[in-house]
């Protein structure tokens, strides 16, 4: 039997997640996110380090679970999008920045959560903003 999604104690996606990686050039920014098999969603600034953004599953389940990345505008550096990606492992998604153009660059994705690998029982979906930022 598949566990809850929840996030934040909610019965479903009541949050978006936007995150910004910062980096003064010489140095790369990124960001990322990160969905893991045992119900917890965790993001990284640039420095790489991941933390706990919310818990998206409670119980167990993870398996039954599947995820997509539908890109509304920009590009992730690296992560699926476009495909049903079962959540019986964790799945990353990215955005880079290089290091001597100051600036910021975006991706934004809607992510949906499906009970089936052709998203024909979507329970959940948040909107993803990945921003990568170098100042000089």
């Amino acid at each position: 039997m598949a566990g809850a999604i929840l996030v934040m104690g909610q019965s479903a996606f009541g949050q978006n997640v936007t995150l910004t990686g910062t980096a003064f050039s010489p140095a790369n920014a990124s960001a990322s996110f990160r969905m893991l098999a045992a119900g917890m969603a965790q993001s990284a600034p640039t420095s790489g380090t991941f933390s706990d953004e919310f818990r998206w599953l409670t119980g167990s389940g993870e398996g039954f679970y599947w995820v997509r990345a539908i890109i509304v505008s920009g590009t992730f550096t690296a992560g699926t999008a476009g495909s049903w990606l079962q959540l019986n492992t964790t799945r990353t998604w990215s955005r880079n920045r290089t290091s001597d153009v100051a600036g910021t660059t975006t991706v934004v994705a809607t992510l949906e959560i499906a009970l089936d690998s052709a998203g024909a029982l979507i329970v959940a979906s948040f909107t993803l903003t990945l921003n990568a930022e170098v100042i000089i």
